[in-house]
């Protein structure tokens, strides 16, 4: 379920709401405040105190215990709409078959950054190097593209070196999709694992960054946000006045998966915002924050730019 749906969803559950609990509601999904602690329980932050939400249940209500407060209330809103987007993409059917998604989904979906313990690190020449490992690339293949398949498509021996071409394949709604990347590996190598089998896995892992996997490593640079920036149709935030930008609207931009990150990257600095608010877009920025949870973000980034226009 998309994040627009769920909300009219929510707002189709809880009629008697007043405008005031769905707004906090939307506030509180946005800035990530919900947990799912087990079951049919939920944690929300709120302003610095945690409430509990079980079943059709809150624990804001003075002097009851949870189970006795009747919803609606902007705690509970929350947790539903939590609930309605944890599987806004599901990947397999009742019978267990992979669901065929869009490439530009599964694309969006490989690309968006890990967290930093999923990433390793290792020293080449006293420089430290972030990488992946080739199974953490090959168990985000198998949760975001289910059903891929990979081949060795030719080996070459290089002098003393062994180059392996690997083709990889992604099954999605245009059909299939394949990308092919080359590793190479010295026969005579001092280190972990034979020359073949170390050339394969970069070179795996070099196809699957054609996918998005792992490209967030690279940038190390402002090239990649202002990419980000032309790709979802964000002007450049050069020459602009912050008073004079315009604020995009979600609805216009490409559905890619990148419009939100470029409004966060944005108004990531944006001193009309409060502290509170751009810390929670650094932390988007920086984790893997989902799709919905993004847009969620950026349209109440928008909302406080307009309202400090």
């Amino acid at each position: 379920m998309q994040l627009y749906d769920a909300i009219k969803r929510l707002a189709d559950l809880y009629q008697d709401a007043t405008p005031q609990h769905r707004d906090a509601a939307f506030r509180l999904y946005a800035q990530d405040c919900v947990r799912h602690d087990r079951a049919d329980r939920y944690t929300v932050e709120d302003e610095g105190t945690r409430y509990t939400v079980q079943g059709q249940a809150c624990s804001c209500a003075p002097l009851q215990e949870p189970g006795e407060t009747v919803l609606p209330c902007a705690h509970g809103m929350a947790a539903q709409l939590f609930q309605l987007l944890q599987d806004e993409t599901p990947q397999h059917d009742a019978s267990g078959v992979p669901v065929l998604r869009s490439i530009r989904a599964i694309v969006a979906d490989l690309s968006q950054p890990l967290p930093k313990e999923c990433v390793a690190t290792k020293t080449l020449k006293g420089t430290p190097i972030a990488y992946l490992h080739w199974q953490t690339v090959s168990r985000m293949l198998d949760a975001y593209a289910p059903g891929w398949s990979g081949q060795i498509a030719r080996i070459d021996q290089l002098g003393t070196a062994i180059a392996v071409t690997y083709r990889l394949t992604l099954p999605c709604v245009e059909g299939t999709v394949s990308r092919e990347a080359t590793g190479q590996e010295d026969e005579d190598h001092e280190g972990y694992g034979d020359s073949t089998s170390n050339a394969e896995a970069m070179a795996f892992k070099r196809a699957a960054a054609k996918f998005g996997v792992g490209l967030w490593l690279y940038d190390k640079d402002a090239t990649a946000q202002a990419l980000e920036r032309h790709i979802a149709g964000v002007p450049a935030r050069s020459g602009v006045a912050p008073k004079d930008r315009p604020v995009p609207a979600m609805h216009e931009a490409p559905a890619n998966g990148t419009a939100w990150r470029a409004v966060l990257i944005q108004y990531q600095e944006d001193t009309r915002l409060t502290e509170g608010l751009r810390t929670q877009i650094k932390r988007a920025l920086q984790t893997d924050t989902n799709q919905a949870r993004g847009t969620a973000l950026a349209a109440t980034v928008q909302q406080a730019v307009k309202a400090q226009a």
